[in-house]
């Protein structure tokens, strides 16, 4: 009853594994999400993937947040950037 931030973080506390995915209940991910996302660390290098997203209003609008390319390796300054 501590809301998604709690459930989170008891998540967190439980979890055995090395990587740690968070899709929210409105979320909508392709059936390949977590394998795609894995594969990227792996190809890359890298500790931590995200992915762009776009929002579906209910009054129909939508909006993407695409970064520049398909594929890049970003330093943290960058990634929040975008």
């Amino acid at each position: 009853h501590g809301g998604i931030s709690k459930a989170r973080n008891t998540g967190i506390l439980k979890s055995k594994g090395k990587y740690l995915t968070f899709v929210d209940p409105d979320d909508i991910v392709h059936d390949d999400y977590v394998e795609y996302m894995f594969n990227l660390i792996v190809k890359y290098g890298t500790k931590i993937s995200s992915c762009q997203h776009t929002i579906y209003f209910e009054n129909g609008t939508v909006k993407s947040n695409k970064l520049p390319v398909n594929e890049s390796v970003l330093g943290s300054h960058d990634w929040l950037k975008y």
